[in-house]
């Protein structure tokens, strides 16, 4: 028994794949009539199980109460199933407004 242990616990250990991440790029203003496509397109990306979804908003103009649903769904839906949820760029805009709908206990800002 103790050998099998150790030679699981030895090819666990000696897996060094990298964790699969999957990059989704906002762009432009992120409100109530932009709400469900990105929320779909975020929903995509989970599908496929990811150990991180990074979402980059770089090239978000404005977000809004309503366009941060879907960023909300996306971050349950991703707590749920274990992914890590990472948004990079951010401006202090829309760190504001996620802050402001509790999405700081989902995500991870850089």
């Amino acid at each position: 028994m103790h050998t099998a242990l150790t030679t699981a616990w030895r090819a666990a250990r000696e897996d060094t794949s990298p964790p699969e991440t999957v990059v989704v790029r906002l762009r432009g203003t992120i409100n109530h009539a932009t709400a469900d496509r990105n929320s779909r397109r975020l929903t995509d990306a989970l599908a496929t199980r990811p150990d991180v979804l990074v979402v980059d908003m770089s090239d978000v103009a404005l977000l809004t109460n309503a366009g941060a649903t879907a960023l909300l769904t996306a971050a349950g839906l991703a707590h749920q199933q274990g992914s890590d949820v990472v948004i990079h760029h951010a401006s202090p805009q829309a760190r504001t407004t996620l802050r402001t709908l509790g999405l700081d206990r989902y995500v991870q800002y850089r």
